[in-house]
């Protein structure tokens, strides 16, 4: 289980119900461009795999889903640990120049509000159901 959070190129919408369900959003780069950036952004990143690559540390966990393509038109991220891997969500949308969509909030990431509020949300969810 985990948060969940997709990269795409989502034009100039402001939210998510204005994207019209014919839109056909332009690819995010090259494969390798893509993960030499997210190398570079984060060293320790685990890239033994080129279409699954892995951030991990003690206090959080992340699974970059690229694909197999050359050219990449998304990225899923799998998110599982504490409050400190929101700077690092933030850095990795900064340094590629992209926007995300919270999949728990069904809304962008949003960099200057509450880009914690979609954790927050999951993290809530998750404990509920750990507890039954």
């Amino acid at each position: 289980m985990s948060w969940d959070v997709l990269i795409q190129d989502f034009g100039d919408y402001k939210q998510i119900q204005e994207i019209p369900n014919d839109f056909q959003p332009k690819s995010i780069g090259n494969r390798n461009d893509i993960i030499t950036k997210i190398k570079a952004t984060f060293p320790e990143v685990n890239i033994t795999n080129p279409s699954w690559l892995v951030l991990e540390n003690d206090k959080f966990s992340i699974e970059f889903n690229i694909g197999n393509e050359d050219i990449v038109d998304s990225i899923m991220l799998h998110i599982r640990g504490d409050e400190s891997v929101i700077n690092v969500v933030l850095e990795l949308l900064t340094n590629l120049n992209v926007r995300a969509v919270d999949t728990t909030t069904g809304k962008f990431v949003d960099i200057q509000e509450n880009p914690k509020r979609g954790l927050n949300k999951w993290r809530e969810f998750r404990n509920n159901i750990l507890k039954k």
